[in-house]
């Protein structure tokens, strides 16, 4: 910005770097005319250096702008300082520009003279618009967030806008996706939800998101009504994602209120709508986690072929194996759902760990580990499964301690771990992995006994292979194998 200093006349070479200048730079007099305009004036506005200076700054400034300049230009006059200001102009052409104005007094002439440098701030107000929009939006839903939620609340309440409705929606179960399915898939559903709640708003409707789970449309000038079939869209619409959508189940307690006159304040009506939807939550929870642990079931089942049938040789080779050793009827029942159950938790799993095609490195190993934290996690949340969710948790212990998560050693470990984890080794050793072919039965049994008073309780693999003899499972006596 250049200050108390009047453009020089006669002066070609100060003039030429005036017009290297990247802005607009002009001189006006006391009645707006113009004197002095460098080249990026001419490209800017369209107008012929001839034409501007025989012109007025009125001629260039908005209407709506030509009040607040002729205040700022008596000012600027008067030697009073301003900070830089924004004022729109029209173009040869007709297009309007948004410039920055910084303005100084010349005090070097007998006549008062402005000295005015104006930048284009299109991208200055693009930058400035992004921020508003970050600042108002919720980046993941693309929603309203919170905070002008809010505002807009208070805004509607001083309007005494009525009627007014307000709808509240919890997604039901969004930690347990996130807990089991990952993060992904948790964003994925905050994602539908946002683009529900656009598609069913209505101009001047305030649809935002503001919660981790909740979120809320307010709608000036419905009625119960018009909420009411707004409500019904809502869940039209998560009806038709859960038939088309594969591996995901979205569950959407929804609440409402509707003020008819300006007496109810809002944050009461705010409340009324959340009290509305907790009792929808109540009301509905536990099918909606059945539900959604039906989904995550589902989905491993269509991910892993692999593991659905090895659960079912696992269920009837543990029980089997649990009848010999006499595990009584409860810890039976227990076992036989623990064969089922116990890989539930690699829904969590990515593909290219779960199913890759050679050996897992130490990255790839901790995901694979993650899943008998994340099969807790679901059990714990299911009717069915929760008598099995601390077995699930420790089915990888070892022996010696050296197992996971928790390394707990020799009997700490319960016993229907102890034998699952026989079962579970055996089976797997004896069909094929994405990184290596099945080994044989007898190969099979030399490793059980290689890890016998390490990953597995001796004992316990002693009587393993006996159950494999007597079943003809395995047809050759120890002695050969050693």
């Amino acid at each position: 910005m250049m200050k108390n200093i009047p453009v020089p006349r006669g002066m070609s070479g100060f003039q030429d770097l005036l017009n290297q200048l990247p802005d607009m730079l002009f001189t006006v007099d006391a009645d707006g005319n113009f004197g002095y305009v460098n080249r990026v004036c001419i490209q800017v506005t369209g107008y012929s250096e001839k034409e501007l200076t025989q012109m007025n700054i009125f001629d260039l400034v908005d209407t709506r702008y030509q009040e607040t300049f002729r205040h700022k230009l008596l000012s600027h006059l008067a030697g009073e300082y301003s900070p830089p200001y924004e004022i729109t102009i029209i173009k040869r052409n007709g297009e309007t520009i948004t410039l920055e104005f910084n303005v100084s007094r010349s005090e070097t002439v007998v006549s008062p003279e402005l000295i005015i440098t104006a930048r284009d701030i299109k991208e200055k107000a693009s930058v400035r618009n992004k921020l508003r929009y970050l600042s108002e939006h919720d980046a993941l839903s693309g929603l309203y967030n919170r905070s002008y939620f809010e505002q807009e609340i208070n805004r509607l309440e001083l309007e005494e806008t009525v009627p007014l409705g307000i709808i509240i929606c919890d997604v039901n179960g969004l930690k347990l996706i996130n807990d089991t399915m990952g993060h992904a898939q948790g964003d994925r559903i905050i994602q539908m939800m946002g683009l529900i709640l656009q598609e069913i708003s209505m101009p001047g409707f305030v649809p935002a998101r503001i919660g981790g789970d909740e979120f809320a449309i307010i709608m000036p000038g419905a009625d119960e009504i018009k909420v009411g079939t707004t409500k019904t869209r809502i869940l039209n619409m998560i009806t038709q994602i859960n038939k088309n959508e594969e591996g995901i189940y979205l569950s959407v307690a929804i609440g409402s209120f509707t003020r008819s006159s300006a007496e109810p304040p809002l944050d009461i009506v705010v409340r009324n709508a959340d009290n509305a939807m907790y009792r929808s939550k109540l009301f509905e929870q536990m099918s909606a986690r059945n539900n959604i642990l039906r989904t995550l079931e589902s989905t491993l089942s269509v991910r892993d072929h692999m593991t659905e049938e090895h659960a079912e040789r696992m269920k009837e080779m543990a029980m089997g194996f649990g009848r010999i050793i006499d595990v009584n009827g409860d810890d039976l029942e227990v076992l036989a759902l623990l064969a089922v159950t116990h890989d539930i938790g690699k829904i969590g799993v990515p593909d290219e760990v779960l199913f890759k095609n050679g050996p897992l490195n130490d990255y790839e190993w901790e995901i694979m580990r993650s899943h008998s934290e994340i099969g807790y996690r679901i059990a714990v949340e299911s009717k069915v499964l929760s008598s099995v969710a601390e077995y699930i948790l420790h089915h990888h212990e070892h022996w010696d301690g050296n197992g996971y998560p928790f390394q707990l050693r020799g009997n700490d470990i319960p016993l229907v771990c102890r034998i699952l984890s026989i079962v579970d080794a055996y089976d797997a050793m004896i069909n094929n992995r994405p990184y290596r072919s099945a080994l044989s039965p007898i190969d099979a049994v030399r490793e059980l006994l290689n890890d016998r008073g390490r990953k597995f309780q001796p004992v316990l693999v002693d009587k393993f292979i006996m159950f494999l003899e007597l079943t003809q499972e395995l047809e050759i006596n120890r002695n050969k194998i050693m």
